[in-house]
């Protein structure tokens, strides 16, 4: 399968400091970008998102899996008559909300809650 190759455009040069490329450099990298599709984007008014590690993916996996073991749990505690209902719901609401915010902080910004 080939790769359609980008339409050439206008080539624009410019300098930068040492620093200046240092961070260019450092945040087109933490994006997943080349250093000009980063610009590109911020050019263009949209603000790349450092890209999430793999290990926070299978986090999520395993805490989601922890959620439904406990739903579980609770379901056959609650018909053998051993189980607070309401303490149970709780902790399984917390295991929700913990996964709902980890996405508002680290992949979706958007979804933050007003302060």
């Amino acid at each position: 399968m080939s790769r359609k190759k980008k339409e050439e455009g206008p080539k624009f040069q410019f300098r930068l400091s040492e620093e200046e490329l240092k961070k260019l450099i450092k945040q087109s990298n933490e994006v997943g970008l080349s250093k000009s599709d980063f610009l590109r984007k911020q050019i263009n008014g949209y603000n790349p998102t450092p890209k999430i590690s793999e290990e926070f993916f299978n986090s999520i996996g395993e805490i989601r899996k922890l959620t439904y073991l406990l739903e579980r749990l609770h379901n056959k505690l609650e018909e053998l008559g051993y189980v607070d209902e309401y303490e149970l719901k709780e902790i399984s609401k917390s295991c929700k909300e913990f996964i709902i915010g980890l996405y508002r902080e680290y992949i979706d910004p958007k979804l933050k809650k007003e302060e």
